[in-house]
């Protein structure tokens, strides 16, 4: 673990004790009392491997648990990595993020929606980044019963705060947020898609990087898979744009007792 993570590791956990707070309502209310509607919650583990900037590589292992009830949505994922050259980037808290979701309209596609989200992320020994910031949202097209083309889009602002030891003040800019999503629904358990954005959960923010985000989904009667090939892209926009890594990653989600 690096040697200076005590500070963002205590904000993580106490973010992780709020986001369960939220996603763990109480239910005991007590003889008489009205039943809590029903709270939709699901557990996602994923490995993937990832490279960038010439670098060997590194394993990623992420857990996210997720929860919605009604209108509102959250969650709250963790990631560990660990390089697969002596000496190569490993952290054991790689990353740490919280998401909260408002859906103004719609069940599904379409609709429209808010989202916030926090993320801690691990850069290098000794240095750190906070981001912060929000999105709205929605999606279009074939809904889950139907076979069609599909996607969604999001537009947003976040901060960026880089915190480095031998700095004596933080870092800080500000990074506008663009995805837009088009995929093809083959039938209720089987999508493709691709899409382009200008921002990850999964990886390091960096002014004018590109995500190219090619995926595919397959619903099963216990589970939902999910493979993803991302590569990334540095000054996309400019004569000197070039591929500075990609990211092969694999999700799995159950849904959990106690969810409708």
């Amino acid at each position: 673990m690096p040697r200076r993570l005590g500070t963002p590791l205590r904000a993580a956990a106490a973010a992780f004790v709020a986001a369960a707070g939220f996603i763990f309502p109480a239910v005991g209310c007590g003889q008489g009392a009205r039943p809590a509607t029903p709270i939709r919650l699901a557990f996602t583990e994923s490995l993937g491997f990832e490279t960038e900037t010439l670098e060997p590589g590194a394993i990623v292992l992420a857990e996210r648990l997720s929860g919605a009830e009604g209108r509102l949505s959250g969650s709250a994922d963790i990631s560990s990595s660990l390089g697969v050259a002596p000496g190569n980037y490993s952290a054991l808290l790689d990353s740490g993020g919280l998401h909260f979701a408002y859906r103004l309209f719609g069940q599904e596609a379409p609709g429209v929606f808010l989202d916030s989200h926090l993320r801690y992320r691990f850069l290098i020994q000794g240095a750190w980044e906070l981001r912060f910031g929000g999105v709205v949202g929605g999606g279009w097209g074939a809904g889950r019963d139907e076979s069609g083309t599909f996607g969604d889009w999001e537009v947003g602002f976040e901060g960026l705060r880089t915190f480095i030891e031998d700095l004596p003040v933080a870092l800080w800019q500000g990074n506008p947020l663009v995805r837009a999503d088009l995929g093809w629904r083959f039938s209720r358990r089987w999508t493709a898609d691709a899409a382009i954005a200008t921002f990850s959960d999964e990886d390091a923010s960096y002014s004018f990087r590109t995500f190219f985000d090619f995926g595919s989904s397959l619903e099963l009667a216990a589970l939902s898979l999910r493979l993803r090939l991302v590569v990334k892209y540095s000054d996309f926009a400019t004569p000197t744009g070039y591929i500075d890594g990609f990211a092969l990653r694999a999700f799995a989600t159950i849904p959990l007792p106690g969810g409708s």
